[in-house]
Parts: structure tokens; sequence; C-alpha cells
């Protein structure tokens, strides 16, 4: 029989990205679907932009909740 050390961490896929989602990651739950945290906030901040020119959907998640974790944090919005 073979080791399953690794295979507790991955829970599941996230809904926004289709990345794994694993036990040591920021997540936020629904219902019964688990979301890394940003692709989560991403769906409430603005769309997802079409054309990322290279990124993941996850790296655009995390690089446009800091931009609007950053303007927040300067009361811009």
């Amino acid at each position: 029989m073979g080791s399953d050390h690794g295979q507790g961490e991955a829970q599941r896929k996230c809904p926004h990205c289709g990345e794994e989602v694993c036990e040591d990651e920021l997540r936020v739950f629904m219902v019964d679907k688990a979301f890394h945290r940003n692709c989560w906030i991403r769906k409430f901040i603005r769309p997802t932009e079409d054309g990322t020119q290279g990124m993941t959907v996850r790296q655009e998640a995390n690089a446009a909740v800091s931009a609007w974790e950053n303007r927040r944090a300067l009361d811009l919005l």
C-alpha cells in the first residue's frame, strides 16, 4: 500500500480558481465549498478581468485583493 503523506493537506479545489485549497492556507468556507481567502474576496470587490496577461486566476485574485487592501488602508475607497 502506498503512503498518503501530504494528501491530508489537500482539501478540495477552489470554485473560483480551480486550484487546491490546503489546510495551511487562509480559506473561507461557503456552504460546502472552500475558497482561497483572496479568491473569495475577489468575487465581491469587482468582476474578474479578462486577459490577465500570463497570470493565473488565483494570481490575478491575489493582486486585485492586495491593491484593494492598499487603497482601503489609505481610505481611498
